[in-house]
Order: C-alpha cells, then sequence, then structure tokens
C-alpha cells in the first residue's frame, strides 16, 4: 500500500536519479546559482568605488554608460611615433599637441622650387638661379598661408643656395614680405628678419651649400590669417662693399614653414 510518506520517499528518489543523470552541468548550474555575485570568482563593485577598494574586483559602468575616471593609469607621453609603445607618462595636456618636441607649425611646410620662382637673372646649369656679383639680382615667389595655419604666427623661410666658386666667400642679401589679404580686402604690414639679425640685410658666409633663413613676423594690429597670399623677395645686392663673393649666389629653392 502506497502511503504519504512513501510517495515522498518515491518523489525524492526520482529527483536524485534526475540530476545523477543530468551530469556535471546541472551540477555546475547549481554551484553558479549559489555564486551568483561572483564573475569567474571576481567580485563586482559600483562605478563610484573608490580604486583602493576596487583592487582585484570588477567595475560596473555608471548610469551613462561610462568607466570611472582614473579606471586607466596616465598614458605614455610619446616624443616621436618611435617611442610611442616604450613610453610611460604624460606630463601635460600641452604635449598632446607636439610631435617630437616641436609644435604642428613646424610641420606646415610648402617647398618652392627654383623654377617656380620669378626672376629677371640667368639660370645656373639649367638647376637653379644665378645671381650675379655687382648687381642687384633677386628672385621672388608667392604662397597661400594654409588653412591650418594659426593665425599671427611668424612665417618662416629658409632659402637653399650656394656659391657658383670653390673659394668660400660673404654675399650682401636683402629680405622682404608683401602680405596681402583678398578675403579681408587689406595690406598686412610684416618685419622680416635675416639669418637671426635684427634686420632685413645680412651678410652671409657661403662656404658650400647653406640654409639662408628669413622669418617674417606681422607688426601692427593686423595679424597674419589663413588664407593670405605672402610675397617673398631675395635681393642680392653685390655692390655693397660687405659683399666680397666674386662668383654668383645659387638659389635652389626654398622652404616655407608657416
Amino acid at each position: 500500500m502506497l502511503t504519504r510518506e512513501n510517495a515522498k520517499l518515491v518523489v525524492v528518489a526520482a529527483l536524485c536519479i534526475g540530476v545523477g543523470l543530468a551530469g556535471p552541468s546541472a551540477a555546475g548550474a547549481v554551484k553558479k546559482g549559489l555564486n551568483a555575485d561572483k564573475v569567474d570568482g571576481l567580485h563586482a563593485v559600483k562605478a563610484k568605488t573608490p580604486a583602493a577598494k576596487r583592487k582585484n574586483k570588477l567595475v560596473a559602468t555608471d548610469k551613462s554608460g561610462f568607466l570611472p575616471d582614473g579606471i586607466v593609469r596616465q598614458v605614455a607621453k610619446a616624443d616621436s611615433a618611435a617611442k610611442a609603445d616604450s613610453a610611460t607618462k604624460a606630463d601635460s595636456a600641452a604635449d598632446a599637441t607636439k610631435l617630437g618636441g616641436k609644435a604642428p607649425a613646424a610641420y606646415r611646410q610648402q617647398s618652392v622650387s627654383w623654377s617656380a620662382m620669378r626672376t629677371t637673372a640667368a639660370t645656373f646649369s639649367g638647376v637653379a638661379w644665378y645671381l650675379a656679383d655687382a648687381a642687384n639680382d633677386n628672385v621672388n615667389f608667392s604662397v597661400v598661408l594654409p588653412d591650418s595655419y594659426v593665425a599671427g604666427t611668424p612665417v618662416t623661410v629658409e632659402f637653399t643656395v650656394d656659391r657658383s666658386a670653390i673659394n668660400p666667400c660673404n654675399v650682401r642679401v636683402i629680405a622682404s614680405t608683401f602680405v596681402v589679404s583678398g578675403s579681408r580686402g587689406v595690406q598686412v604690414p610684416s618685419q622680416v628678419n635675416v639669418q637671426g639679425a635684427n634686420d632685413s640685410t645680412a651678410t652671409v658666409p657661403i662656404t658650400g651649400p647653406t640654409t639662408l633663413t628669413a622669418v617674417a613676423t606681422p607688426t601692427g594690429a593686423t595679424a597674419f590669417q589663413a588664407g593670405d597670399l605672402v610675397n617673398v623677395t631675395l635681393v642680392r645686392s653685390g655692390g655693397d662693399a660687405a659683399d666680397v663673393c666674386p662668383p654668383g649666389l645659387v638659389v635652389y629653392g626654398a622652404r616655407v614653414s608657416s
């Protein structure tokens, strides 16, 4: 006769048999259910939990779906692409605007070949311009300041020059710029300094291929702006007493950084 107590034993026995037949998966499910406050053995904490209390724990995102500030250590400061993988710290936000320790302006460059320059001078072997001695030969060209130009930044022009003879000698040069803005309808006054001198005129020793540098800076209330047209002129003052270079001054081209 099947009594009430016997019925209970039958039900328990059936459950045990069912779990046994289900194997490890059922047992694992039971275990996981007992440990539902962990993920792979790690406890979870809220986004606002202090760093000291979230060590070795899972951190939940906040109500906006973001992880808290400080969840990752500061990223590396990279002076160059080659160091980006090995750098270990970021000194300041200002460094993020530099590449190789240089400001972006150092990389906004335009190259001007000798053939793109205007002049009445003779050519030198068909590869450069020849600014003769005892004359005021010159070369000039124009560039437009790019959209990336930072208003008011000095414009640097680096001429690649040489002498046409073997012996080193000094030449006297004058550099000037004429800057005009068509969109603003204004001419922008500027001051040019040559070879680091506080003047647009300089005596330059030529001992071989040389970089002759002229820096144009806006003066007055009006600054250079993107889109402005910059006309650059380099004159050799061959008749000046300081110019003691009998051969010609050879101009191969220029590079403009703005």
